[in-house]
């Protein structure tokens, strides 16, 4: 990720989110979420909007990110992402990394998902 943002992004104070998406009471992904602490005082004491991230940034804080870039991969799960999903070790793993930042150009957020593989499938349009 560091490869993604700038040196003084890097250095950027922010708060760590960890949120698990359950379908049917089965995990079928993690997102870890970096925000930058500047913009969002007491983020880590507050509940998320019907479990939104981005839905508590825009209504509670008023961020909307001006440019979002995501990059997908493929990855296996490591020992906490197969504990959490109920998954094997190495377990096939989409992995999402997105940097979101203001339309002013400032770092809003970094995250990473990871998707179990044979839980999860994508579909792309124009």
């Amino acid at each position: 990720m560091t490869k993604l943002l700038s040196p003084e992004e890097v250095a950027t104070k922010r708060v760590h989110l960890k949120r698990l998406h359950v379908v049917d009471h089965r995990a079928i992904g993690i997102t870890d979420s970096w925000v930058a602490h500047a913009l969002v005082p007491r983020l880590s004491r507050r509940t998320l909007i019907d479990g939104s991230l981005s839905r508590t940034l825009q209504e509670v804080y008023g961020l909307v990110p001006g440019d979002t870039n995501n990059y997908l991969e493929v990855g296996a799960a490591g020992s906490s992402e197969a504990r959490l999903l109920n998954a094997t070790l190495d377990a096939p793993l989409f992995v999402v990394w997105s940097v979101a930042h203001l339309a002013d150009g400032r770092l809003l957020e970094t995250t990473r998902t990871v998707w179990l593989g044979s839980r999860v499938r994508f579909h792309y349009t124009d």
